[in-house]
């Protein structure tokens, strides 16, 4: 009787104070029930390509100031996207973030079972769903710029794009990357491939190798987690040989050989929708964002300002401003690309003219 009785009274005590402390421990259960759920969805692969995701996850940390508790889940394989998005959408979070236009299709699928839970479909367009918000880069006019640089810096004049997905918003990479090419140096080759995959590091570096090999220089990638691959394609190949990053800011990756990067704020992005869902101004539809809205850019050249030299960077910036302004309008495909007209620049530079030996 005595021992039954003390052991009921140490459950008695003991239990509520476990539960307590489980749940003021942070790290334990480490999340307060009250709090709303934020969970992203990526790609295959998750965090770590040092590009697309990862900016697109510290956009989500940096969200969690509006009181959100964050999870970040991946797929195991393709075709597993609207299982993922479900599971995700079945813990009633306040928002999800679903990373890339390969997630469109499970978006539509799983936001039209839980209207009630809102998702910000990021590279996205779908427009007539209430509770998704797509979020649309001009990710053409970033490329254009490094198009544009390229063309400018080259001595082969031969330069070359490295895909990753041989999907539309890749190809809006490749149109206005080739566009920008086109403006600064007519005479120049473009030469492309894709790797497949946004997370395969050594078909990015093979890839790569190869368009260095048939005569490019300077290589852009759109190529995610691939595209580090080819980063070290480009430290193999040595002097005279540069690339372009992609997403973030990579030029510290590859100091003095990553010439510039296309920044894509999938960060700004990702911390504006959850700061509309926590102050209840989250509306379904799609939302641009470009040059104008500073959402796109290229890096600030840190490494290789001299390397590329004043007339050329004079020249991007001129260009940028005319996208600002609206006077520029960069082609998303190959039958703009076809009609495209490059605008007339003054003095522009020799292809390589300016480039450092």
């Amino acid at each position: 009787m005595i021992t039954r009785y003390k052991s009921s009274l140490f459950f008695r005590l003991a239990i509520p104070a476990v539960i307590l402390i489980l749940i003021l421990m942070p790290g334990c259960s480490g999340r307060k029930p009250q709090n709303p759920k934020a969970i992203m969805v990526t790609s295959i692969g998750g965090p770590g390509d040092s590009s697309f995701i990862d900016s697109a996850y510290r956009g989500l940390l940096k969200g969690r100031e509006f009181g959100f508790d964050v999870i970040c889940i991946s797929p195991e394989k393709e075709g597993e996207y609207a299982k993922t998005l479900m599971d995700a959408a079945g813990k009633k979070p306040e928002l999800v973030v679903a990373l890339g236009s390969q997630l469109s299709f499970a978006v539509r699928k799983v936001a039209k079972k839980y209207p009630d839970v809102k998702f910000a479909l990021v590279d996205g367009d779908l427009a007539d769903m209430p509770n998704v918000m797509s979020i649309r880069f001009h990710e053409e006019e970033g490329a254009f710029l490094a198009g544009a640089l390229a063309g400018a810096t080259s001595r082969r004049k031969t330069v070359g794009f490295l895909g990753g997905a041989d999907i539309p918003v890749i190809h809006k990479f490749e149109s206005g990357f080739r566009a920008g090419v086109m403006t600064t140096c007519p005479g120049c080759k473009v030469i492309s491939r894709y790797t497949g995959s946004f997370s395969n590091t050594a078909a990015g570096k093979k890839d790569a190798l190869e368009l260095y090999n048939d005569g490019a220089d300077i290589i852009f990638h759109a190529s995610g987690k691939s595209g580090l691959g080819a980063i070290e394609a480009c430290k193999e190949k040595g002097k005279g040989h540069y690339i372009i990053g992609v997403d973030t800011d990579q030029d510290a990756l590859a100091p003095g050989i990553i010439l510039t990067s296309v920044i894509k704020r999938t960060d700004s992005a990702v911390y504006h929708a959850m700061e509309n869902a926590a102050k209840n101004k989250f509306k379904g539809g799609i939302v641009e964002i470009g040059i104008k809205e500073d959402g796109v850019s290229l890096s600030p050249m840190e490494y290789t300002e001299l390397l590329i030299g004043a007339v050329t960077l004079k020249h991007v910036l001129d260009l940028s401003n005319m996208i600002k302004d609206g006077s520029l309008k960069i082609p998303t495909t190959s039958k703009e690309l076809e009609a495209f007209k490059p605008p007339a620049l003054e003095k522009p530079p020799k292809p390589g003219e300016e480039r450092k030996k």
